[in-house]
């Protein structure tokens, strides 16, 4: 065995040079701000937790502002697919007007404020806007350690005088790679019979989006967000046919999974989603 043995110093090398503090100050302060920098990146970069459900695949824990969800992760492999987007998209967004081009977007990120309750069977989430735009929105979160999937349910008090024409929820903005590549990750999209959308890291890019409606092009009411390992459901179990379109959308640090849901353009004071979305984790490729 060799023993290598610690070199000591008695003085300072001829060729080491003594500082003096004003000389070395801005160097330290510039790492200094350095390392406080990084660190402000740390904290912004993870969403402070709020309330929380827990189904038998799946547990979820929302933001604290209640503007997404912090964590979704398979109890099984205990992968989260909850991303960190850089400007979170809300749990909902609204269209207020006739014509989709003119209408008027309203995210639960803007509203006034907002609470949640805890029940035995889930969360309930209550929004209120201003009132500019005087909407109260309430959504339902249903699930239960018994049974698989995550259950959602919304209702909307719209006194704007303009009809609900579109509603996106509930909105969950994804990791762009699920596991160790994204070379094998992909998103099932029921458009026509079903394509697959390979590599969504590479293609669905910040701006891109692949969108479906059914009843129509799309011939499934589901989405599937999957690498071998595991995968994601997002389903609307929806028995009557009711118009809506499946989006999977590029954002800056995140893709976007979730349904668009289409009403008449006649003005309700309330307006409730007849179905349930429903989350569920899944056991890998689509055809498990």
């Amino acid at each position: 065995m060799r023993i290598v043995r610690p070199i000591r110093f008695t003085a300072w090398p001829a060729t080491v040079t003594r500082l003096h503090w004003s000389e070395v100050r801005p160097v330290c302060v510039t790492v200094l701000l350095i390392v406080l920098s990084c660190l402000g990146a740390v904290a912004k970069g993870a969403p402070e937790a709020g309330p929380s459900v827990e189904s038998r695949d799946l547990r979820m824990v929302l933001r604290a502002d209640l503007g997404g969800v912090a964590k979704l992760v398979d109890k099984e492999t205990g992968r989260d697919y909850a991303g960190n987007p850089t400007e979170p998209p809300g749990l909902y967004q609204l269209s207020i007007g006739r014509k989709p081009a003119s209408a008027v977007k309203v995210s639960s990120s803007q509203a006034a404020s907002h609470r949640s309750t805890t029940h035995d069977d889930g969360l309930e989430l209550h929004f209120e806007h201003d009132e500019k735009l005087p909407i109260v929105v309430t959504c339902r979160i249903t699930a239960s350690p018994d049974r698989d999937g995550i259950r959602w349910r919304i209702s909307v008090d719209n006194r704007t005088g303009k009809p609900l024409t579109g509603l996106e929820y509930p909105i969950l903005a994804c990791r762009r790679q699920l596991g160790e590549s994204f070379q094998d990750d992909a998103v099932l999209h029921p458009s026509l019979e079903g394509v697959l959308l390979c590599k969504p890291q590479k293609h669905l890019t910040k701006g891109r989006s692949a969108r479906q409606t059914y009843p129509g092009k799309a011939s499934l009411q589901f989405l599937y967000y999957f690498d071998p390992r595991g995968g994601l459901y997002i389903g609307a179990h929806d028995t009557e046919g009711h118009p809506k379109t499946a989006v999977a959308a590029g954002v800056e640090g995140g893709l976007l999974l979730n349904w668009s849901h289409g009403f008449p353009s006649e003005h309700r004071p309330t307006t409730n989603l007849a179905y349930d979305v429903v989350w569920r984790a899944g056991g890998g490729t689509w055809q498990h």
